[in-house]
């Protein structure tokens, strides 16, 4: 499911419309996770209780 998640119809690059997805997230309400997703395998698992803030640079190709 996770890959799916990252391919087309539901990930976009249409940028130069301002149809593009920068990432997508999986939520985990029952445990209080969230896990967001970029392409290339690049993961980032929160937790609800004790997020953790950050930031990420992401080329837009």
């Amino acid at each position: 499911m996770r890959a799916a998640l990252l391919r087309p119809p539901l990930y976009q690059r249409d940028y130069a419309y301002g149809l593009g997805t920068v990432y997508t997230a999986v939520y985990r309400p029952g445990l209080g996770e969230v896990d967001y997703l970029w392409p290339g395998g690049v993961e980032r698992r929160q937790s609800f209780a004790a997020f953790d803030p950050g930031t990420r640079a992401v080329t837009l190709e």
